[in-house]
C-alpha cells in the first residue's frame, strides 16, 4: 500500500461533488422554507416536539443534515485513495469525525428549534464549497474561473463566528433550549477557529483542501473594518450612557455598591447594560478574526489572546451572579476607553492619509493602563471594606488587572520606550 500509485478518481469526484451541491442545496431550501413557514425566530427557537407536518418536516431535514455528515466522510476516503496525505490534517480529521457524533446527538434530542440555524448557514457554505471542488475536479483549465477559491476559508470562519454569536447570545437569553447544547456548539466553534487559524495564519501551506501548497494572501477588509470599528464606537457609547445614567438614577456609590437583585425597572436596566457589556466581549473576538484574515500575525500576541479570551468568561460569571452593583464601575470605565480606542481603529482603517490626525495613538496604551490602576484601587479597596459584594469577584478582578498591567507595561516599554532608545 505504501508504494501503490494514487488513483485517478476524476469522474467519481465530479459526480460526488456536484451531488453534494445538490444535497446541500436541497437541505438549505428545506431549512429556509420550513423555518419561514413555522415562523422560527433567528434569536431563540425552542424545539417543536409535536407531530405537526412542519415539525416533522424540520426533523426530517435535520436527519438529512446528520446523514450528510456521514456521506462527507467520503472526502477523507478520496484523499486516502488519491494519496493526498498532506490534506489529512488534524483539522480535517477532527472536523469531519466529530461532526457526525455532534449531529447524532442533535437529531436524537433536538431535531429542530434553533439547531436549524447551524444547518441553514452550513448548507449554504457547502453549496459554495462543493461547487468549487466539483469545478476544480473537471481539470486544470477551470482554475482561471476559480479566482474566488481564496475566500472559501474566510467563508468558513465567518460561519463559525456567526455560530459563536448565536449560541453565545442564547447561553444567557431566556430561551427554552438546552444550555448544554449551546455550550457544546460554542466550545466546538472556538476550537475550529483556533485550528483554522493554525492552518492558515502560521505561514503553513494549504488553507483549503485543494490548495496544493500555496499560501493564502491577506484579505483587504477596509470597508468591513470601517463599519465594524465605528459600530463598536456606537455600541460602546450606548453602554457607557446606560451605565452612567442608570447608576446616577439609582444613586450608586462609586466606593461600595451591592447588587440590586429586585425586578425594579432600574435594577433590570442595569442588568441589561451588564448583559450587553458581556455580549460585546463576544463580538470583540472579531478583532482576532480580522487579524487572522489580514494575516497580521504580529498582533496575535500573548497579551491579545490573554486579554480577549478570559474577559468573556469573566463577564459570563459577572452577569450570572453579580449583574449590577459595583460591577458597573468596570463597565463604565471600559466602555469609555473603548469609545476612544475603536474611534482610533476606525479612523486608521480609512487609510494612511489619516495618520497625521492620529498622533494620540501612543496614549491609548496609557489610557488602558490608567483604567487598570483604577480597577485595582476600586477592587482592592472593596477587598477590605465592609461592603456587601462578593470578595471572590473583587479578588478575581484584582488578580486579572495585575496580570494585564504587567503585560501592558511590557508592551508599552517595547513599543515606545525601548524603540526610542534604539533610535
Amino acid at each position: 500500500m505504501k508504494h501503490r500509485e494514487p488513483l485517478d478518481l476524476k469522474g467519481i469526484l465530479i459526480v460526488y461533488n456536484f451531488s453534494m451541491v445538490g444535497l446541500s442545496g436541497y437541505m438549505f431550501y428545506e431549512f429556509l422554507v420550513t423555518s419561514w413557514l413555522s415562523n422560527y425566530s433567528y434569536l431563540c427557537q425552542p424545539v417543536d416536539y409535536s407531530n405537526s407536518p412542519l415539525a416533522v418536516r424540520m426533523a426530517k431535514v435535520c436527519w438529512w443534515f446528520f446523514f450528510s455528515k456521514v456521506i462527507e466522510l467520503g472526502d477523507t476516503l478520496f484523499f486516502i485513495l488519491r494519496k493526498k496525505n498532506s490534506q489529512l490534517t488534524f483539522l480535517h480529521i477532527y472536523h469531519h469525525a466529530t461532526m457526525v457524533f455532534n449531529w447524532w446527538s442533535g437529531v436524537k434530542y433536538l431535531a429542530g428549534g434553533q439547531s436549524f440555524f447551524i444547518g441553514l448557514v452550513n448548507t449554504f457554505v457547502h453549496v459554495v464549497m462543493y461547487s468549487y471542488y466539483g469545478l476544480a475536479a473537471i481539470g486544470p483549465h477551470m482554475q482561471k474561473y476559480l479566482w474566488w477559491k481564496r475566500y472559501l476559508t474566510s467563508l468558513q470562519l465567518v460561519q463559525f463566528v456567526l455560530f459563536l454569536l448565536h449560541t453565545g447570545y442564547n447561553l444567557f437569553a431566556d430561551c427554552d433550549f438546552p444550555d448544554s447544547m449551546n455550550m457544546v456548539v460554542f466550545g466546538y466553534c472556538v476550537t475550529l477557529i483556533v485550528l483554522f487559524n493554525g492552518l492558515c495564519v502560521a505561514k503553513r501551506p494549504v488553507c483549503s483542501p485543494e490548495d496544493g501548497g500555496t499560501w493564502r494572501e491577506p484579505l483587504d477588509l477596509k470597508g468591513i473594518l470601517i463599519v465594524y470599528n465605528f459600530s463598536m464606537v456606537g455600541l460602546s457609547g450606548y453602554m457607557f450612557y446606560e451605565f452612567l445614567v442608570t447608576s446616577w438614577l439609582s444613586n450608586y456609590s462609586y466606593l461600595c455598591q451591592p447588587v440590586d437583585y429586585s425586578n425594579s425597572p432600574l435594577a433590570v436596566r442595569m442588568a441589561r447594560a451588564c448583559w450587553w457589556f458581556f455580549f460585546s466581549k463576544v463580538i470583540e473576538l472579531s478583532d482576532t478574526l480580522f487579524f487572522i484574515l489580514r494575516k497580521k500575525n504580529r498582533q496575535l500576541t500573548f497579551l491579545h489572546i490573554f486579554h480577549h479570551g478570559p474577559l468573556m468568561f469573566n463577564w459570563w460569571a459577572g452577569i450570572k451572579f453579580v449583574a449590577g452593583g459595583q460591577s458597573f464601575f468596570i463597565g463604565l470605565l471600559n466602555t469609555f476607553v473603548h469609545v476612544v480606542m475603536y474611534s482610533y481603529y476606525g479612523l486608521a482603517a480609512i487609510g494612511p492619509h489619516m495618520q497625521k490626525y492620529l498622533w494620540w495613538k501612543r496614549y491609548l496604551t496609557s489610557l488602558q493602563l490608567v483604567q487598570f490602576v483604577l480597577f485595582l484601587l476600586h477592587s482592592g479597596y472593596n477587598l477590605f471594606a465592609d461592603c456587601d459584594f462578593p470578595d471572590s469577584m473583587n479578588a478575581l478582578v484584582f488578580g486579572y488587572c495585575v496580570s494585564l498591567m504587567i503585560l501592558f507595561l511590557n508592551f508599552y516599554y517595547q513599543s515606545y520606550v525601548n524603540k526610542r532608545k534604539q533610535t
